[in-house]
């Protein structure tokens, strides 16, 4: 009753008493060794304790002891498969298991073993009962830890099976983290039978997860638990670290606004085990949102445009971005993107749309990354490769006459200097980069001026006015950006992408990843000119070069994502 109550003084100070009276009876492990200090915790399986270290052979002054129930049958190493398993990988994430045995060595009865003291810790139920839901930025830190741990214990062949918030202790100093009572679920098929939850013991039920966090595998549906299942529990125990609230009635509306991690979250928690991401994906997916969230937060204003090209809205945004140093007072500032889905290409409908437009297709984009604000400038090109092949100078214009060649040359550099991977955008990426959430023939809406970008004024878009034709390049972020930040994604220079030519988008790929393997060796350009009449300004217009051709229209921008 005690225990139920979470008195774990008095129930510890009972304990001592009944030892006192029937040692034989009532002691749960070599206490000459490790004397009880404190009662840490119970649950369906066990106890733990903290104790004093008396064993010479451990160095520690204070470790946990962990007492089972109930007398676990079978092998040694099916009794003590959680300290054998945690010996494979004990580390940065797990504790080391120092020492296991039986209380009662001569009947082999009442199993226990003993691990490393984390002071200062506690687990994650009780860190949400003293400082509430956790931010995001703790969150994610806290979530990338746990995966990395299941990803080294996966690739050992160990899976945890009963991954809850209070089987991960965290230090509250720095919110590292140690996954707890791993392994314990392994000893299921040997020392428990039975598939279904309803009808076991409370050691059962610990054997096959706890009911929240359990995966439909677990609990007899869609076959034998495996890495997915702590995938699966990997996404309710982060939920319920986010929310606060418990994960039994999930639901991405309330997790905090930032669409690749309810995305994400809700792939964790698939039914079907093979709808969830790997642990290597997810892992992936945790750092890119991570480093979104990075940097600082810049200000701008978008404007919308009636189909005449007169402005009829303009509207306050923010973003957030990270700034590279490139020497000799030179920056380069990366725009936070997040992952979505959105639809590639233009409608029939569009005017002056070509047939390469198209077919339109849904297209995810599933990691975040970061895009340069603006286009390589000419002096963030001189700082890296000590030239500059423009033909319209100024450090703060785009540079142009770059082949693809040069660009990916660029992006090599950059990379080696950063310990980043940069690289050019994917056609995808940079087509979601420029809409911005917008499904207009440009981010402004149906039509352009020479107010809102740099191209050739003597033509026109739709019902938009003729305008200026400057001939040449302007400086960046002189017309209005994007509802991401992103500035002169529309006119200025065409930009390289990363993707080979392909005549349509039949079998084109759906994540927005790098489309390779045309017949010809050409690449995409993006985004129209100075040069170029408005409607190859449009976001779904496509233009193809040769990577080693240069052009005074011809520029380019990086991206970064977080690990590709």
């Amino acid at each position: 009753m005690q225990l139920r109550r979470g008195t774990y003084a008095d129930a510890l100070e009972n304990l001592q008493a009944a030892i006192k009276l029937d040692p034989q009876q009532y002691i749960l492990h070599d206490i000459r060794k490790y004397p009880l200090e404190k009662l840490l915790g119970a649950g369906g399986m066990g106890c733990a304790f903290l104790c004093e270290n008396k064993n010479r052979l451990i160095p520690d002054k204070w470790v946990v002891v962990k007492c089972f129930w109930e007398n676990l049958s079978g092998t040694i190493d099916e009794v003590f498969k959680e300290p054998i398993s945690m010996h494979q990988v004990a580390g940065d994430y797990v504790p080391k298991p120092l020492d296991y045995g039986y209380a009662d060595v001569l009947n082999q009865a009442r199993a226990y073993f003993v691990t490393e003291y984390v002071e200062g810790a506690i687990d994650g139920e009780a860190w949400l009962n003293k400082y509430g839901k956790m931010d995001l930025k703790t969150a994610l830190r806290v979530g990338l830890q746990i995966a990395k741990g299941l990803e080294m214990s996966h690739q050992k062949g160990i899976y945890h099976l009963d991954l809850k918030p209070a089987n991960i202790l965290l230090q509250t100093s720095d919110v590292s983290v140690k996954i707890i009572d791993f392994g314990l679920s392994q000893v299921a098929p040997s020392l428990v039978s039975g598939q279904k939850k309803s009808g076991l013991s409370g050691f059962g039920q610990a054997i096959f997860g706890t009911w929240d966090y359990a995966p439909p595998e677990q609990q007899g549906e869609y076959g034998k638990p495996s890495a997915s299942s702590d995938v699966y529990a990997f996404g309710r125990t982060l939920y319920r670290f986010l929310t606060g609230l418990s994960p039994r009635h999930f639901s991405p509306r309330k997790l905090p606004k930032v669409p690749a991690l309810q995305e994400l979250l809700f792939d964790c928690v698939e039914e079907e085990p093979s709808h969830r991401p790997s642990l290597t994906e997810l892992l992936s997916q945790l750092e890119a949102i991570e480093a979104s969230q990075d940097g600082e937060l810049f200000d701008f204003e978008i404007v919308t445009v009636n189909a005449k090209g007169q402005i009829t809205e303009r509207i306050r945004k923010e973003a957030r971005y990270q700034t590279e140093n490139l020497g000799k007072g030179v920056e380069l500032e990366m725009v936070s993107i997040q992952g979505g889905t959105f639809m590639m290409g233009s409608p029939e409908s569009e005017e002056r749309r070509e047939d390469k437009e198209g077919p339109q297709h849904n297209v995810r984009v599933e990691k975040p990354f970061y895009m340069g604000k603006y286009p390589v400038t000419q002096a963030q090109w001189e700082v890296l490769m000590g030239n500059n092949p423009s033909s319209f100078k100024g450090k703060n214009r785009p540079v142009e006459n770059v082949s693809w060649d040069d660009a990916v040359e660029f992006c090599k550099r950059l990379s080696e200097m950063t310990g980043k991977t940069y690289r050019l955008p994917s056609e995808a990426q940079w087509e979601y980069a420029c809409r911005a959430g917008t499904t207009t023939p440009f981010y402004f809406g149906e039509t352009i001026t020479t107010d809102l970008a740099n191209y050739d004024g003597n033509y026109t878009y739709a019902e938009g006015p003729e305008g200026v034709d400057r001939q040449e390049t302007t400086e960046l972020g002189s017309f209005p950006p994007n509802a991401f930040g992103l500035y002169d994604m529309h006119g200025n220079i065409w930009e390289w992408c990363a993707d080979s030519s392909h005549n349509s988008y039949e079998g084109a790929p759906s994540d927005g990843s790098v489309w390779e393997g045309s017949s010809g060796s050409r690449r995409v350009l993006r985004g129209g000119s100075w040069g170029y009449n408005p409607d190859g300004c449009r976001t779904a217009r496509r233009l193809w070069g040769d990577p080693c051709v240069r052009n005074f229209n011809v520029g380019f921008r990086v991206v970064w994502v977080a690990r590709i």
